[in-house]
């Protein structure tokens, strides 16, 4: 049944609600940095001053614009800035979407209105989508019982373009903080390869150290070793032969 002032999803332009379910100022107790801060902020200039950005149109009805403010709230504070991707990092460093649901879930929307305001602003151009397929094993099949191949869909990557921050008016620091972030990638990226490098070189030393102490030792073992019969019997031979000849010199 529809509300007297709004439509039959509760919306009411007069009174639009562009709050989250989940706090706007932290997330698992850590502050947001100040970029995602001020975007979350500003972004709620979507509904109230859309004079300002051209790219909604002058028929985006106000239901509409109310849930592109919450899906981008709900992108923005998921925001990876250097990859400019919203997302949650696993363990294993890979970054791995939101789902829809979760996203409704925390706007407080229904799944639909979720979608339908997450392609208003991929058509604006602010966001942009990828779909990750898996590939998956589901049995055997068929008389030779070979594996039966599938796919399964995870859930989608989505992407926060440049030119919503600078609607918001915030390119300029969104770049000062991708090259910050990006120096900082690169410094321990070369820390750990420099670390690796002195490792390789460290093995390679040992190396080389433990085989001249295997050479000296087994030099040291033939040295004191005593020597084979047949050269026993040629030294012998060359005693003999210097012997006679100083007994031929003292004649």
């Amino acid at each position: 049944m529809s509300s007297p002032s709004g439509n039959r999803c509760g919306h009411d332009p007069r009174r639009p609600r562009l709050q989250l379910q989940r706090p706007d100022n932290q997330t698992r107790g850590k502050p947001f940095p100040w970029l995602i801060r001020q975007a979350l902020e500003r972004i709620e200039g979507l509904y109230r001053e859309r004079w300002r950005f051209r790219e909604l149109g002058p028929r985006k009805r106000s239901e509409r614009i109310e849930g592109m403010v919450l899906v981008a709230k709900a992108l923005i504070r998921n925001l990876d800035i250097l990859t400019m991707r919203a997302g949650r990092w696993r363990d294993d460093g890979i970054l791995v979407g939101i789902s829809m649901k979760t996203i409704a879930k925390w706007a407080g929307i229904s799944e639909q209105r979720a979608f339908r305001a997450s392609w208003d602003l991929r058509e604006a151009g602010w966001i942009s989508i990828s779909q990750p397929i898996e590939k998956t094993h589901e049995g055997p099949c068929g008389p030779g019982l070979c594996p039966r191949r599938g796919h399964k869909g995870r859930a989608a990557i989505r992407s926060i373009k440049k030119e919503l921050f600078e609607r918001l008016q915030l390119r300029g620091r969104l770049m000062k903080e991708r090259r910050e972030r990006a120096q900082a990638a690169r410094a321990a990226t070369s820390d750990t390869i420099a670390q690796r490098r002195q490792l390789r070189r460290l093995v390679r030393a040992s190396a080389r150290a433990r085989t001249l102490t295997d050479r000296t030792r087994n030099q040291l073992a033939d040295a004191a070793a005593p020597p084979p019969p047949a050269k026993q019997e040629q030294l012998a031979d060359m005693a003999a032969r210097l012997a006679a000849w100083r007994a031929r010199q003292s004649d």
